[in-house]
C-alpha cells in the first residue's frame, strides 16, 4: 500500500514538472513579434498555486524552486526574485492548506487572489527598490488580475485531467501525515 501511495505522489510530481516545463515552453515560443499591449497571465504561478492549495505534498518546495528559477532564467527575470516570492507564497499558502478543506471554491478563490495580491505587489515594490530600469505596472497589474481570473480555469483543468482535487478529511500521504 505504501509502495502505491509512493509512486502515486512521485508520478503526481513528475506531472507536476511535466505541466510546468510544457506551460514554460509555451511562453517562450515567439508567436507574436511585435511588441503588444496586453500580457497572458501567468499560468505556471497560478497552477502552483492550485497544486499547492488542494494537495501540498504533490508540489513540493524543491520542485516549486526549480520550476520557478528555472523560469527565471528561461524568461530572462532577475534570478532569483520571482522564485523567492513564488516559494514564499506557496509556503504561506501550503501552511494554510487544511483550511481549504472546508471552504466553497468561491472563498478558495478569493484567499488565493489575495496571496496573488500580495505576491504581485511585493514583486513591484522589490522591483522599484532594486532595479535600475522601469517595467511597465500596468501590464504587471494587468497580468495579476488575468493570474487571478484564470485560476478556476486552471483548477478545473487540473482537477478535471489529472484529478488534482482537494484532500478528503482525513487523508494521509505516503509517509502517513495528515494531508
Amino acid at each position: 500500500m505504501g509502495s502505491a501511495a509512493s509512486s502515486y505522489i512521485w508520478g503526481m510530481r513528475a506531472a507536476y514538472i511535466g505541466v510546468g516545463l510544457l506551460l514554460l515552453f509555451l511562453q517562450l515560443l515567439p508567436l507574436e513579434t511585435a511588441p503588444s499591449g496586453w500580457v497572458a497571465p501567468d499560468f505556471i504561478l497560478a497552477f502552483t498555486l492550485v497544486w499547492v492549495a488542494r494537495r501540498p505534498d504533490i508540489a513540493p518546495v524543491f520542485l516549486v524552486a526549480a520550476l520557478f528559477f528555472l523560469s527565471d532564467l528561461l524568461l530572462q527575470r532577475p534570478p532569483g526574485l520571482w522564485s523567492a516570492l513564488a516559494l514564499v507564497t506557496t509556503e504561506l499558502l501550503r501552511a494554510r492548506a487544511s483550511d481549504f478543506r472546508d471552504l466553497i471554491f468561491s472563498a478558495e478563490w478569493a484567499i488565493v487572489g489575495a496571496f496573488i495580491v500580495g505576491f504581485y505587489l511585493t514583486y513591484m515594490l522589490a522591483w522599484s527598490i532594486a532595479m535600475t530600469y522601469d517595467i511597465s505596472y500596468s501590464l504587471l497589474a494587468l497580468q495579476m488580475v488575468l493570474t487571478i481570473l484564470a485560476y478556476p480555469l486552471v483548477a478545473g483543468a487540473s482537477a478535471a485531467v489529472l484529478g488534482i482535487s482537494k484532500a478528503a478529511p482525513g487523508q494521509t500521504d505516503a509517509q502517513g501525515r495528515k494531508l
